[in-house]
C-alpha cells in the first residue's frame, strides 16, 4: 500500500482550492491511500466524507507538528502540494525526519519568494521538488525561461470546467461578441488589464463586456473600479 499525502491551505473560494478538490475527490486507485490535509474553509463541504482529512490551523508551528505526525503514523511516501507555504512546510518536516519524500508541488501564482529571491525559488524547484506542475504551456515555458529543469516540469491544463459550464457554439457571422472575466478580486488575477481591454472596446457595440465576481465584493469593485457604466453580474 502506497500512502500519498495531500497538502493545501485554507478551503475557501478560489481557483487553487477548487482544483484541490476536483483532484481530491477523483483520486481512486486500487493500492494507494490519500490523505487529506488543509484548514477548514467555504469549499470544505465540497470534500467526499469518507475522505481522511487532518484540519491544519493557523499557526505554523502546530501546522509541522501535524503534517509531521501524519507522514510518520501513516508512513506517506509521496506528498503534494498546493500551495507554496504547503511546499516549505513539506521540506522543512522532511528534513525533520531525516526520510526521503517524493515531493509534488502544483504552482497557481506568482509567489513573494519568486518575486524576491528568484534564484533560491529556482534552486528549491530543481533540488528539493520531484515534480513541479504548472497550469498552462505558458507558465511551463515562464519557469524553464528562469532557469528550471525540464525533467522537473509537468503541465495539467486548469481551465473551465466543462461539468460547470457548458460551451455553446458561436456563430461565425453574429453581430455581437459577449466577453467575460470571472474570478475572485485579487492583485494576482489582475482585474485592471481585463478594465483596459474593456475601455479601448468601449465605444464598440459589437462587444458587450462582463465581470462575474463573488457577491459580497461587487459594491467593492464598482467604487474601486470604476466600473458604473458596466454591467456587474
Amino acid at each position: 500500500m502506497t500512502d500519498v499525502l495531500f497538502l493545501t491551505d485554507e478551503l475557501r473560494f478560489g481557483g487553487a482550492e477548487t482544483y484541490y478538490c476536483l483532484i481530491s475527490n477523483q483520486l481512486s486507485k486500487q493500492g494507494i491511500q490519500f490523505h487529506l490535509m488543509h484548514q477548514k474553509g467555504a469549499m470544505s463541504k465540497q470534500l467526499h466524507p469518507d475522505h481522511q482529512i487532518t484540519h491544519l490551523t493557523k499557526s505554523h508551528v502546530r501546522n509541522l507538528q501535524l503534517i509531521r505526525g501524519v507522514i510518520q503514523d501513516e508512513q506517506i511516501t509521496i506528498v503534494h502540494a498546493n500551495s507554496l507555504r504547503m511546499l516549505l512546510y513539506c521540506l522543512v518536516v522532511q528534513r525533520s525526519i531525516r526520510r526521503k519524500l517524493v515531493v509534488l508541488y502544483t504552482k497557481h501564482n506568482i509567489t513573494l519568494l519568486e518575486k524576491y529571491a528568484p534564484r533560491i525559488y529556482t534552486y528549491v524547484l530543481n533540488h528539493h521538488v520531484f515534480t513541479t506542475i504548472a497550469l498552462s504551456l505558458s507558465e511551463q515555458e515562464r519557469l524553464l525561461h528562469q532557469g528550471i529543469s525540464a525533467s522537473k516540469l509537468a503541465v495539467v491544463y486548469n481551465g473551465v470546467d466543462l461539468e460547470q459550464f457548458s460551451v455553446k457554439q458561436k456563430r461565425v457571422n453574429a453581430s455581437t461578441y459577449r466577453i467575460g472575466m470571472l474570478a475572485r478580486l485579487s492583485k494576482e488575477k489582475n482585474p485592471l488589464f481585463f478594465l483596459e481591454v474593456m475601455e479601448a472596446f468601449k465605444e464598440d457595440d459589437s462587444f458587450h463586456f462582463y465581470m462575474g465576481e463573488m457577491v459580497q465584493s461587487v459594491h467593492e469593485l464598482k467604487m474601486k473600479l470604476w466600473l458604473a457604466v458596466w454591467k456587474i453580474t
